[in-house]
Protein backbone atom coordinates (compact mmCIF):
# COMPACT_ATOMS: atom_id res chain seq x y z
CA UNK A 1 0.00 0.00 0.00
CA UNK A 2 1.17 3.51 -0.77
CA UNK A 3 0.89 6.31 1.78
CA UNK A 4 -0.59 9.56 0.46
CA UNK A 5 1.14 12.64 1.83
CA UNK A 6 -0.87 15.20 -0.16
CA UNK A 7 -2.63 15.87 -3.45
CA UNK A 8 -2.96 19.07 -5.47
CA UNK A 9 -4.54 20.39 -8.67
CA UNK A 10 -7.66 18.22 -8.66
CA UNK A 11 -9.70 18.46 -11.89
CA UNK A 12 -12.76 16.50 -13.01
CA UNK A 13 -11.93 14.57 -16.19
CA UNK A 14 -15.51 13.82 -17.25
CA UNK A 15 -18.85 15.61 -17.25
CA UNK A 16 -20.46 12.95 -15.02
CA UNK A 17 -17.84 13.56 -12.30
CA UNK A 18 -16.86 9.91 -12.01
CA UNK A 19 -13.11 10.56 -12.42
CA UNK A 20 -10.66 13.27 -11.52
CA UNK A 21 -6.96 13.77 -12.03
CA UNK A 22 -4.51 15.28 -9.60
CA UNK A 23 -0.87 15.49 -8.65
CA UNK A 24 -0.07 13.28 -5.70
CA UNK A 25 2.91 12.94 -3.37
CA UNK A 26 3.33 9.44 -2.01
CA UNK A 27 5.66 8.82 0.92
CA UNK A 28 7.38 6.01 -0.97
CA UNK A 29 8.58 8.27 -3.81
CA UNK A 30 10.59 11.49 -4.00
CA UNK A 31 8.59 13.04 -6.86
CA UNK A 32 5.05 14.35 -7.12
CA UNK A 33 3.26 12.25 -9.75
CA UNK A 34 0.12 12.66 -11.87
CA UNK A 35 -2.68 10.34 -10.87
CA UNK A 36 -6.13 9.39 -12.18
CA UNK A 37 -8.74 8.77 -9.49
CA UNK A 38 -12.18 7.11 -9.53
CA UNK A 39 -14.57 5.60 -7.01
CA UNK A 40 -14.31 2.03 -8.28
CA UNK A 41 -10.52 1.62 -8.14
CA UNK A 42 -9.35 -1.36 -6.11
CA UNK A 43 -6.22 0.26 -4.64
CA UNK A 44 -6.47 1.69 -1.13
CA UNK A 45 -4.47 4.86 -1.89
CA UNK A 46 -6.77 5.68 -4.83
CA UNK A 47 -9.85 5.09 -2.67
CA UNK A 48 -8.32 7.42 -0.08
CA UNK A 49 -7.68 10.09 -2.72
CA UNK A 50 -11.30 9.75 -3.93
CA UNK A 51 -12.83 10.01 -0.46
CA UNK A 52 -10.66 12.88 0.73
CA UNK A 53 -10.86 14.64 -2.62
CA UNK A 54 -14.67 14.63 -2.55
CA UNK A 55 -14.59 15.85 1.06
CA UNK A 56 -12.48 18.81 0.00
CA UNK A 57 -9.42 17.85 2.05
CA UNK A 58 -7.13 18.64 -0.91
CA UNK A 59 -9.02 21.76 -1.95
CA UNK A 60 -11.78 22.13 -4.51
CA UNK A 61 -12.01 19.92 -7.59
CA UNK A 62 -11.87 22.14 -10.67
CA UNK A 63 -14.74 21.70 -13.14
CA UNK A 64 -14.54 19.53 -16.21
CA UNK A 65 -13.82 21.40 -19.42
CA UNK A 66 -14.79 19.53 -22.58
CA UNK A 67 -12.20 19.53 -25.36
CA UNK A 68 -13.03 21.78 -28.32
CA UNK A 69 -14.88 20.24 -31.24
CA UNK A 70 -12.50 19.52 -34.12
CA UNK A 71 -12.90 21.80 -37.10
CA UNK A 72 -13.50 20.09 -40.43
CA UNK A 73 -10.62 20.30 -42.86
CA UNK A 74 -11.43 22.33 -45.98
CA UNK A 75 -11.63 20.38 -49.22
CA UNK A 76 -10.01 22.15 -52.15
CA UNK A 77 -12.03 21.87 -55.38
CA UNK A 78 -10.32 20.51 -58.47
CA UNK A 79 -10.16 23.39 -60.91
CA UNK A 80 -10.03 23.27 -64.74
CA UNK A 81 -10.33 19.52 -65.05
CA UNK A 82 -13.00 18.24 -67.46
CA UNK A 83 -14.85 15.12 -66.48
CA UNK A 84 -13.61 12.00 -68.23
CA UNK A 85 -15.53 8.93 -69.23
CA UNK A 86 -14.01 5.49 -69.27
CA UNK A 87 -13.56 5.51 -73.09
CA UNK A 88 -11.41 8.66 -73.02
CA UNK A 89 -8.82 7.02 -70.81
CA UNK A 90 -7.67 4.56 -73.53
Amino acid sequence: MFNVQYATDLVWTDADQTNFKCNVKLAEFDEVMPCGVNATDRYAHIKELWTKGLAGEYGPIAPYVAPPEPEPEPVAPVQGQPMQTGAEQF
